[in-house]
């Protein structure tokens, strides 16, 4: 037996379980889990990442798994130890167990699958106006200015180039005052509910053509229910090169192009259980800031003389698409199903403030030129 494996064992003994038949690492990019098999009942076992390792903010997780287990939300419910308690500290590090959900990630998946992901977002939105719990009332959000400020800021000193230096010196600019406008004029005005915070295809599981379970609650908190939502659009009814790998940070934060079908189906999901928030203008504002976090924050799980190249490799392309043909294809997917369903959307809301015309449907159309990285650096004053 290991080090490791006797660590595990010893955790797994705070639980009342003291022998354990089967136990296999499981995957992610944030947390290191294990599945554990004793005389046919089957766990999880995660070590919780530190920054999310505050009594509160676990408190408040288990709370909430608690709370929509209970409202019949699929979720992996949290084991407690003898003690009952739900988490055990070991030598500086936090674990937690939960029950195994038989189940897998759909990395792309159909429409039918989109529209059970849609409906599965909107009944968490739906469940969270009811939980009230005031153990993240501090937690920032990961596009937060005060979270990307200093890794933007370590990245400035890593770059040689002059003209890197202005571009890492832009994007700044462009976080700080994109987080500055959610705080000050979006946010206080936004629909808000217990959102997820990570919602893409990795932390949702099917099983037998049924999602059977959300997983990975460190970043669920209240906030704007368009936050998740575009999350839904970005990472979930997409398209990709190549099929996510959620092991790989490279290809979690992959660029994308929308797809109007796939999105379609997806907000016509969300819409089925509950109207789309009011705020849709600001949908592709919070998208950008989020795109943004992803490669900002993702680079501290690359190599150090990589993460430049990882930030900026097709970063203001996608921006520039967000700006300026996003709009236009969401109106396109509103627009393929503009009644039934779609009648529970807020129209008026969508149409207030649409930023680029609607001149087609097709994926194919619908992406940025080749012309459009220089367009975004000239208005954003971008050195080549």
């Amino acid at each position: 037996m290991n080090e490791q494996e006797r660590l595990l064992r010893t955790i797994l003994g705070e639980y009342g379980i003291r022998e354990a038949g089967v136990i296999r690492a499981l995957g992610g990019t944030t947390a290191t889990s294990v599945y554990v098999n004793v005389a046919g009942k089957e766990y999880v076992l995660r070590r919780r990442p530190a920054e999310f390792s505050k009594d509160a903010y676990i408190d408040y997780d288990h709370s909430l798994i608690r709370y929509l287990s209970k409202h019949g939300f699929p979720v992996c419910p949290i084991v407690s130890t003898p003690g009952n308690k739900s988490w055990i500290v070991h030598a500086g590090e936090t674990f937690e167990l939960a029950q195994y959900v038989s189940g897998a990630p759909v990395m792309e998946p159909d429409e039918e699958q989109l529209r059970q992901c849609g409906r599965l977002l909107a009944d968490l939105h739906r469940l969270g106006k009811g939980f009230a719990h005031g153990g993240k009332s501090d937690f920032a959000r990961e596009d937060h200015f005060s979270i990307l400020g200093p890794v933007l800021r370590d990245l400035r000193r890593s770059v040689a180039g002059r003209n890197r230096q202005t571009e890492v010196e832009r994007l700044t600019d462009l976080a700080s005052s994109i987080s500055k406008r959610i705080d000050e004029e979006l946010a206080p005005r936004l629909e808000k509910s217990v959102i997820h915070g990570d919602y893409h295809p990795g932390n949702i599981l099917f099983h037998n053509g049924k999602i059977s379970a959300l997983l990975d609650f460190y970043y669920s908190a209240a906030g704007p229910t368009l936050r998740d939502i575009g999350d839904g659009l970005m990472f979930v009814a997409s398209r990709r090169a190549s099929p996510l790998d959620v092991d790989d940070i490279r290809s979690l934060t992959q660029t994308w192009k929308p797809d109007v079908n796939r999105m379609a189906a997806f907000l016509g999901g969300y819409a089925s259980v509950r109207k789309l928030p009011d705020g849709i203008e600001h949908l592709a504002t919070l998208m950008i800031s989020r795109w943004i976090q992803c490669r900002v924050r993702g680079s501290r799980k690359i190599p150090k003389e990589e993460r430049v190249a990882f930030v900026f490799n097709g970063l203001w392309e996608t921006i520039d698409m967000l700006e300026n043909v996003f709009p236009g294809s969401f109106m396109a997917a509103v627009r393929t199903k503009s009644s039934g369903e779609f009648s529970r959307i807020g129209r008026p809301e969508i149409e207030r403030r649409r930023r680029s015309p609607l001149r087609c449907s097709r994926v194919e159309d619908i992406i940025p030129t080749e012309g459009a990285e220089d367009a975004f650096r000239r208005r954003h004053r971008l050195p080549r």
